[in-house]
């Protein structure tokens, strides 16, 4: 009977530990055990809801979040194939000169002009492995993804499991 109640009470603190009856007794920082005979047990769908608050959740949505990121930067990567370019240059340009023979002397001459003048380039690159290669990278970001939800799905499976066995156990005890 007292390895009964041990377990009990270990299921509790873990159930407190995971936050899942602070509902049913208050805040999880009182540390006093209600009476085993007197305990309320919550429904079970509530104590299923209390896991997706998890951290553990929240760690698999940012994964997810980060891949459809990635996702969405490889199906726009075919922009990388095309180049543009382009430059303004405004100021002036001269031109200095100096002459001299045997019966002229040294004289310097500058001969400029304000100007401005525009430039653009476009270009077109595709290399053929990538271009080839584009759909697989685009599925594989898919598959990842779909991998962390399905990841996800198992993780909360394996704690409403838990969660279904410690609430068993416990509803037999008390």
């Amino acid at each position: 009977m007292f390895s009964y109640k041990i377990r009990v009470i270990q299921l509790i603190v873990f159930l407190l530990s995971m936050g899942i009856l602070t509902d049913a007794y208050g805040q999880a920082e009182n540390t006093t055990l209600p009476d085993l005979n007197n305990v309320l047990f919550p429904p079970l769908e509530q104590l299923f809801e209390n896991a997706k608050k998890n951290p553990g959740v929240a760690m698999y949505e940012t994964k997810m979040e980060i891949q459809e990121s990635m996702l969405t930067s490889e199906q726009r990567s075919w922009l990388k194939y095309f180049k543009l370019g382009g430059s303004y240059q405004y100021g002036n340009i001269a031109v200095n000169s100096a002459f001299t023979n045997e019966n002229t002397p040294l004289f310097y001459q500058t001969t400029g002009q304000t100007q401005n003048s525009w430039y653009g380039t476009a270009g077109v690159s595709i290399p053929l492995d990538d271009l080839f290669d584009r759909g697989n990278k685009v599925k594989r970001h898919k598959l990842e993804r779909k991998f962390t939800e399905l990841e996800m799905e198992k993780w909360l499976s394996e704690q409403r499991i838990r969660i279904t066995e410690s609430y068993m156990t416990a509803r037999m005890l008390a």
